[in-house]
């Protein structure tokens, strides 16, 4: 089993620091550098630019990558089904399966199912298991009907993403399971995941460090895939890197990590001097705010990205609705461009 070891600060800017430092050495690369697998395209780009400014003269293959490319990396090309195909083959499935309280037309069926089942799947989940917990929930006799629907029909419908033909030759996947596809690939020690799990130089057989940046929850699969790194043989340690404001929160995704056993180690805050300073601690540390807060400025905390947009539109949509506040009245600050 892998070595794990868990580095926190509540400075992003110490975190990438602290990661990117292998790939900032000049000259010619290291012979072992760990696979740095970061949230999005623009933390790799400041990886890149770290290097280059160091000195660096280049690496072979890809040791920077980002979570969209993890899953083909290690699980091997797959062709995804797209919202149009889930959709078609929904809308099959409801018209194939004997419904006791759903209606195959209703509105916003479709609309409901498609999240419910990519979310099930991302988590393995089976359908003997889905059906399991919905019997479990109480209700009457029409929550039970509606139950047994979403059973059946989940049981079909991934029964007929299986059936798939491939596509070229390529695999056909649901589309929203790379994380679970590449969890697999990994505890099976597959070729691709033991390709991209091998150092770039020197010994092919050598295990090797990944350091994964940007974890802020463990949904759609992401839990599977650090635990299957976290025991494969064929990973020499697992670094993950985590921004915690206050050590002493509360934290799900902290309280499950440490589960697993390892190290942790902190690392400090670095120093910013400028104007900008204090604003910035308020924006982004809102427990230590040193500013006045004004009663038109709200807060989100927002630790699932994926959920975080659809809670800003809806909290929009009801300040102009139902508040009837002027939108040029409205802000959205966020960390990153691309939120």
């Amino acid at each position: 089993m892998p070595r794990l070891t868990l580095l926190y600060s509540a400075d992003p800017e110490a975190l990438l620091t602290h990661a990117a430092a292998p790939f900032c050495g000049r000259g010619r690369p290291a012979a072992s550098l760990p696979l740095l697998v970061v949230r999005h395209a623009g933390v790799r780009d400041a990886v890149h630019q770290r290097a280059m400014r160091a000195g660096c003269t280049g690496w072979l293959g890809e040791p920077v990558v980002t979570f969209p490319k993890l899953g083909p990396l290690l699980a091997g090309p797959t062709a995804p089904l797209g919202p149009q195909e889930r959709e078609v083959l929904l809308r099959r499935v409801l018209r194939t399966v004997p419904l006791k309280q759903l209606r195959p037309g209703a509105p916003g069926l479709l609309d409901a199912l498609d999240p419910l089942f990519g979310d099930l799947w991302a988590e393995r989940v089976t359908p003997e298991c889905f059906a399991a917990a919905l019997n479990g929930c109480e209700g009457d006799e029409w929550a039970y009907g509606r139950n047994m629907d979403l059973a059946s029909l989940y049981g079909a419908y991934l029964a007929a993403v299986q059936a798939l033909e491939p596509r070229h030759g390529i695999p056909r996947s649901e589309g929203r399971d790379g994380f679970a596809l590449a969890a697999e690939a990994v505890a099976a020690a597959a070729p691709h995941a033991r390709r991209a799990l091998r150092a770039p130089f020197g010994d092919p057989d050598a295990p090797r460090t990944v350091s994964v940046l940007g974890t802020t929850d463990l949904r759609r699969g992401w839990g599977l895939l650090l635990e299957a790194l976290h025991n494969a043989p064929f990973v020499d340690e697992l670094r993950i890197y985590l921004l915690r404001a206050d050590e002493s929160d509360q934290d799900p995704l902290w309280d499950t990590l440490r589960g697993w056993g390892g190290a942790e180690q902190a690392l400090p805050s670095l120093a910013r001097p400028g104007a900008l300073s204090q604003l910035r601690d308020s924006l982004f540390r809102p427990a230590a705010a040193t500013l006045p807060l004004s009663p038109e400025v709200r807060g989100l905390a927002a630790p699932d990205t994926a959920r975080e947009a659809e809670e800003i539109a809806r909290r929009i949509k009801r300040l102009l609705v139902e508040g009837g506040a002027p939108s040029e009245r409205i802000a959205v600050v966020a960390r990153t461009g691309g939120s």
